[in-house]
C-alpha cells in the first residue's frame, strides 16, 4: 500500500512540474542539480507516506485521520517559508519557520533548481541540504519504528 501512495505522490509531482513548466517556471541549475532537487521532493513524498502510515497506526478512525492529517499539513505549510519568507514572520516565530521540515525541503529544492530565494541568515537557510537530510533521517527512523511497533502489538 505504501508503494502505491509513493507512486501516486510521484505522479502528482510530475503533473505539478508539467503545469509549472506550462505557466513559465524553469529550473536554472545544471541537469544533475535539477535531478537532485526532484530527488529531494521525491524523498519528501516517501517520508510523508511514512508519517501517514504512522498516523494511521495510531488513530483508528478514518475521519479523524483525514482531519488530523489535513490540519497538520496546513499548519506546517503556513509555518514554513514555502508560502511566505521567514523574514516576513514575527521574530519569535522565525526559528520555527526556519527549522520546519517543509522550509528545509523548499530551500533545498530552490537552491538545487537555481531559483532565486530569500535565504535566511540562520543555519537552516545556509545549509538546507544538511537540514533536509537531518529531518528525513529523524522522521523516517521515528515513523518507521513507531509504525512497526504498533503493528507488532496489533498483530499479537
Amino acid at each position: 500500500m505504501a508503494g502505491i501512495a509513493v507512486q501516486v505522490g510521484l505522479a502528482v509531482l510530475a503533473v505539478i512540474t508539467l503545469v509549472g513548466l506550462a505557466i513559465g517556471w524553469r529550473p536554472h541549475g545544471d541537469p544533475l542539480s535539477v535531478a537532485a532537487g526532484f530527488a529531494v521532493a521525491g524523498g519528501f513524498i516517501f517520508v510523508m507516506v511514512w508519517v501517514g502510515i504512522t498516523l494511521g497506526m495510531m488513530v483508528k478512525n478514518v475521519e479523524s485521520i483525514d482531519s488530523i492529517g489535513a490540519l497538520v499539513l496546513v499548519v506546517c505549510t503556513f509555518l514554513s517559508n514555502a508560502v511566505f519568507p521567514a523574514a516576513a514572520m514575527p521574530a519569535w516565530l522565525r526559528p520555527v519557520v526556519e527549522w520546519n521540515p517543509i522550509s528545509a525541503v523548499a530551500d533545498s529544492c530552490r537552491h538545487l533548481w537555481g531559483n532565486p530565494t530569500a535565504n535566511s541568515t540562520g543555519f537552516p537557510g545556509e545549509h538546507p541540504h544538511l537540514v533536509v537530510s537531518m529531518w528525513f533521517a529523524v522522521l523516517l527512523v521515528g515513523t518507521v519504528w513507531t509504525s512497526l511497533s504498533r503493528f507488532r502489538r496489533a498483530a499479537v
